[in-house]
């Protein structure tokens, strides 16, 4: 049971050398514990300057952050700049047997 717990520990540290029969697990255990503080936000800067190191207080921020960043509603307006770029752009057209060629490909 110890060798199974020892084992996971080396992989979820993902330490990227370990002598084979190495009995040290604290060694991997702290290592994994560490690596795992580097990748939690443990403070976070909210509303002008205003901090918070409360976990649900984090989570709540970044939900809210992404709720609203993929809750954007499009703005069609600029859909009529795209003809006078595209326009004004220096691109060659392909030829109908170019086109043709392509559309066998696919």
């Amino acid at each position: 049971m110890y060798k199974i717990i020892a084992q996971g520990s080396i992989v979820r540290s993902r330490a990227t050398w370990y002598e084979y029969g190495e009995k040290s697990k604290k060694y991997f255990l702290n290592l994994e514990s560490s690596r795992k503080k580097k990748s939690c936000i443990r403070k976070l800067t909210i509303e002008n300057d205003k901090s918070t190191s409360n976990p649900k207080e984090i989570l709540n921020e970044i939900q809210s952050f992404y709720a609203n960043l993929y809750d954007k509603k499009v703005d069609h307006s600029d859909e009529n700049l795209i003809e006078p770029f595209l326009s004004t752009a220096n691109t060659s057209k392909l030829t109908d047997g170019q086109r043709d060629s392509i559309d066998e490909q696919l």
